[in-house]
């Protein structure tokens, strides 16, 4: 005889994360960098920064076509997490999740960090 186990847990958070590792902008009012998109979910994100700059208020997170407003929640050195203020479309996590593979091609992010630096897009704007 099998029984149900009778279990009072409550999920931490109200969506699930996608895992992914590929490239994406942050734009704040301090200027905007490179970043690596960690997780991703319809509320936030968790992002690591080029260099361990406090982003004060969060800003703008920029991937495969999207954006995303959001808050810092938290920041240790180089990893911040952002809260959306509005949910994202679930369209988005579901294409960011068909198209991740070909994104993490490294010779892409190479070759669009380097044509960013002949033109000068590299690094924070102020």
């Amino acid at each position: 005889m099998t029984r149900a186990l009778q279990v009072d847990h409550i999920p931490r958070r109200a969506h699930s994360r996608l895992r992914l590792g590929i490239p994406a902008r942050l734009l704040t009012l301090e200027g905007q960098q490179w970043v690596t998109l960690v997780d991703l979910s319809q509320s936030g994100a968790r992002i690591v920064l080029e260099a361990s700059r406090y982003v004060g208020s969060g800003g703008l997170l920029r991937w495969l076509g999207y954006e995303a407003f959001g808050d810092a929640a938290w920041q240790c050195g180089e990893e911040l997490a952002l809260r959306f203020d509005e949910p994202v479309d679930p369209a988005w996590l579901i294409e960011t999740r068909r198209r991740a593979p070909a994104e993490l091609d490294q010779k892409g992010h190479v070759r669009r960090a380097a044509r960013e630096f002949v033109v000068g897009g590299v690094g924070i704007r102020v």
